[in-house]
């Protein structure tokens, strides 16, 4: 069998369905009568040629047990826009507060034409929004877009340990564990927000006496208070027995 007339596509986007339209099968036969006849489009069987992959080069045509190969090219369905079609609920955030995308539709742009709804794109730059930040970014792919937002400063006025860490007993040499200790920020607004990347200072090989350790969060600081004593022998235990453990009267242990 071959190919008379090939199809009028041959280039595809991944993802679509090979088109026979316009081309003309024909089969080939060792006869003086009839040798060459056209094949109706229904009578011949197409392999491969549903939902093309990318860098697919062909399709096989089948008639009988007789093959041939179309050729085609199917180029990645990339995306090449991306627009927020629906703004998110919320636009305007206080300094510290992370980005919401409640309600924000983007819509992807591909290089056949369609347009996708999509949801698994990347929202950078939108946590701990900063003062007078003035949008984020969406990303898909290696496109991106911005969202417009308007970020009020809302200053950290104080740092509480609001809740005391599990551990606040320690023996001299050893190290502060934070386990269990919250530490929240007040705004100025009065608003509320447990802190997590404070630092601990004079929390290492704590030393007889020391009283507390020092959290900061940015330029604040507060104090968590502990005890510190020094090592003391609460028990004694013989470990090991003595070789000899009988003895007569008048010898030496």
């Amino acid at each position: 069998i071959e190919i008379a007339t090939p199809p009028t596509k041959t280039s595809y986007y991944e993802g679509e369905n090979f088109d026979k339209t316009g081309m003309v099968i024909k089969a080939n036969y060792n006869r003086k009568v009839n040798s060459s006849v056209e094949l109706d489009d229904s009578s011949y069987s197409i392999t491969n040629g549903t939902n093309l992959q990318a860098g697919q080069t062909s399709v096989t045509i089948t008639y009988e047990d007789k093959s041939v190969e179309q050729t085609i090219s199917v180029e990645k369905n990339s995306v090449v826009e991306l627009q927020i079609k629906t703004a998110p609920n919320k636009t305007e955030y206080k300094e510290g507060e992370s980005f919401d995308k409640t309600g924000m539709v983007v819509e992807a742009t591909y290089k056949n034409g369609d347009k996708k709804e999509i949801t698994d794109y990347e929202i950078k730059n939108g946590n701990n929004l900063k003062a007078n930040q003035s949008e984020v970014i969406i990303s898909y792919e290696d496109k991106q877009v911005s969202q417009a937002i308007t970020v009020t400063p809302n200053p950290l006025q104080e740092i509480k340990v609001t809740k005391a860490p599990d551990k606040t007993k320690y023996i001299v040499g050893q190290n502060f564990d934070k386990t269990g200790m919250v530490v929240t920020g007040m705004y100025q607004d009065e608003s509320t927000q447990e802190v997590i990347d404070y630092t601990i200072e004079n929390g290492t090989n704590l030393t007889k006496g020391q009283e507390s350790v020092t959290i900061k969060y940015e330029d604040k600081t507060t104090i968590q208070a502990i005890e510190v004593e020094e090592k003391a022998i609460t028990t004694i235990t013989i470990s090991k027995n003595p070789s000899k453990t009988q003895y007569f009267q008048n010898q030496s242990f």
